[in-house]
């Protein structure tokens, strides 16, 4: 017998998550604002730029190839960086509230890393000359308000140390977690497919970071939390949350990895079954719910630009980038790239990708395998990155967005790993 849906508990959960919405987008808001009005004059504001310019030395001279082979696409992640730096100390004679709808920054000629560099020297130096502004005003970019806050206390460099070691600490501790339930055939799967992403460190920028660890964030509070009775009760709440900040922060640099990783995780660790009904709908509503709350934050950011502006540029900027005049063909080729992407260098990942897929195949030949219980919700949300990239697709042609495709590896090893047979050899049991 079915059970009877409570009308009233639904609605109350309804209200309870449109509260902790309206507090946390006011909370936000208030943080950006607060940030923005530090007086360029004060001495936290000379801080902000004194630590912004002793960084463009590391632009100019530090950093000129990356880890294991040249590339344009670690050249691009660099020019993001100063475009985030370039956003963070950019002011104007606007009050603190509308340069947080607007977003303004110092813009020259060029997006290459020379004309990156030049509308950083004019946001540094030139700060007051306001002929060559432009405006961000489709996106929140909290990541910025957040760097320039971290620019009061540290250049660049550390701060790119900070992020990457919050990382690594986050990645580390999933790590553990996995290796107490799973042992290897928990921290396989998720170490390949983070060091897929993160082993070319200078592409670690802030550009990437609030996706990338925000993934690891949730993953691992899932991992603590997901018996507890506060997880239970707010799960679709907390999964709208981490979609509304996917966009408050970066937009479309890499989001769907904040709801892959987590969704992954939460599959491994709450016993799902392909054969329950009540496990295929917890998936449904966690990622409705991402959705919703990532649609939420975009809509009012358009309706911010109404109020303050008088008009907004998200909703032609979205059909833009979901490229809606491209052909299946070109989306398909788009799909390929983006996977692609996930392999560069080429030289380094492959090879030891292959090493770790015929170590299994020998395991799994030797040992034999078995049906995994969530095989089909796993091959499911293996696709998710094939989801994204094919709806947002012009978009795609930007290197960063194969970071989602981390999700496929970490998808499709677990259910490599978990459908070999249990050995005392293999387990460590």
């Amino acid at each position: 017998m079915s059970k009877k849906i409570d009308v009233k508990n639904v609605l109350l959960y309804i209200v309870r998550a449109v509260v902790v919405w309206i507090c946390l987008m006011a909370l936000t808001l208030g943080f950006m604002t607060l940030s923005k009005a530090i007086p360029k004059d004060s001495a936290m504001g000379a801080r902000i730029m004194a630590n912004a310019e002793s960084s463009l030395g590391s632009y100019v001279e530090d950093l000129e190839s990356p880890i294991f082979h040249e590339s344009k696409w670690y050249q691009h992640q660099i020019n993001d960086d100063m475009m985030f730096v370039n956003v963070a100390i950019t002011e104007t004679d606007y009050s603190a509230f509308k340069e947080v709808v607007g977003i303004y920054m110092h813009s020259v000629e060029g997006d290459d890393k020379e004309g990156c560099i030049n509308s950083l020297v004019s946001a540094i130096y030139y700060n007051d000359d306001y002929s060559n502004l432009i405006t961000y005003s489709r996106f929140y970019m909290l990541t910025v308000f957040i760097l320039r806050v971290l620019l009061i206390f540290f250049d660049i460099q550390k701060i790119r140390f900070i992020l990457y070691y919050t990382a690594v600490t986050l990645a580390i501790c999933i790590t553990c977690k996995l290796y107490s339930l799973y042992k290897w055939k928990g921290v396989l799967p998720f170490v390949t497919a983070c060091a897929l992403r993160l082993v070319v460190l200078q592409s670690f920028t802030f550009a990437t970071f609030y996706d990338m660890v925000c993934g690891l964030f949730w993953s691992l509070f899932i991992l603590l939390f997901y018996e507890k009775k506060f997880f239970k009760d707010n799960e679709l709440i907390i999964f709208g949350v981490i979609g509304m900040y996917a966009y408050i922060n970066c937009v479309f640099y890499a989001p769907m990895f904040t709801l892959g990783m987590p969704l992954v995780t939460s599959i491994l660790v709450k016993d799902y079954s392909d054969k329950r009904l009540s496990d295929w709908l917890n998936i449904f509503f966690d990622s409705v719910s991402w959705v919703i709350g990532y649609a939420s934050a975009l809509f009012f950011k358009q309706i911010l630009c109404l109020a303050v502006f008088g008009g907004q540029t998200a909703s032609e900027e979205l059909k833009y980038m979901m490229g809606l005049d491209m052909t299946l063909s070109e989306r398909l080729e788009m799909i390929g790239y983006n996977y692609l992407g996930l392999l560069e260098p080429l030289g380094v990942k492959i090879p030891i990708l292959l090493i770790i897929l015929i170590v299994l195949l020998v395991q799994a030949i030797k040992n034999g395998v078995s049906y995994y219980k969530s095989t089909f919700q796993l091959l499911v949300l293996a696709l998710y990155p094939v989801v994204w990239i094919t709806i947002i697709c012009r978009h795609s042609l930007h290197n960063f967005v194969s970071n989602i495709t981390a999700i496929t590896v970490y998808a499709l090893l677990s259910l490599f790993t978990l459908s070999i047979k249990e050995k005392d050899s293999l387990t460590g049991n």
